[in-house]
């Protein structure tokens, strides 16, 4: 300690300094981040779930069709955390318009704003100038989204797509679901 007070400084002494201080800071840095620690979900029982499809749907512009769909049940006495990933190949309408193609999750058969998996709307694709080749002729898209504390019943998670100016054409595409009940 003599040493540390005379100014004779050693390369451990900034170690052990550096070690305490990163310790310390850190460690007030996670707590302080409520955000951070609340990003992690309870434990509980995970429940998978898919669906796909390689039907061709046209979806004209002002037009939103239904896409994917998987359905899931939370044990009556339970809350359910879900995650929904979507993935599809998407064709803009070449007619010389724009093009825009817009996707959404829903839970419950609701199509409203409130039911809406967060973060919300997807714009898959859009702008440019399809005439010109400036929209690409197709291209693979995902969207994902979330909902906490999901009550218990019988629920169902859906897809949906609208297309805007030229509209678009949905093909292959898979819906996969993770449901974890608490």
């Amino acid at each position: 300690m003599r040493n540390v007070l005379n100014g004779n400084l050693k390369v451990w002494h900034l170690f052990i300094f550096g070690l305490v201080f990163a310790l310390l800071g850190g460690g007030a840095v996670a707590l302080a981040d409520t955000d951070a620690v609340s990003a992690l979900w309870k434990a509980g029982q995970v429940r998978l779930a898919a669906t796909s499809s390689n039907t061709y749907i046209n979806i004209d512009a002002n037009q939103e069709f239904l896409v994917n769909e998987v359905s899931f049940d939370v044990p009556s006495g339970k809350k359910a955390d879900v995650q929904a990933v979507w993935s599809s190949f998407l064709q803009p309408d070449n007619s010389g318009q724009y093009a825009y193609c817009i996707g959404k999750i829903y839970l419950d058969n609701n199509t409203t704003n409130n039911n809406l998996l967060t973060p919300g709307l997807y714009q898959l694709f859009g702008d440019g100038d399809a005439a010109n080749k400036i929209v690409p002729s197709g291209l693979t898209v995902t969207m994902n989204g979330w909902r906490k504390n999901v009550s218990s019943g019988a629920h169902k998670i859906q897809v949906y797509v609208a297309g805007s100016y030229g509209g678009c054409t949905v093909a292959d595409r898979s819906l996969i679901l993770n449901v974890n009940i608490r």
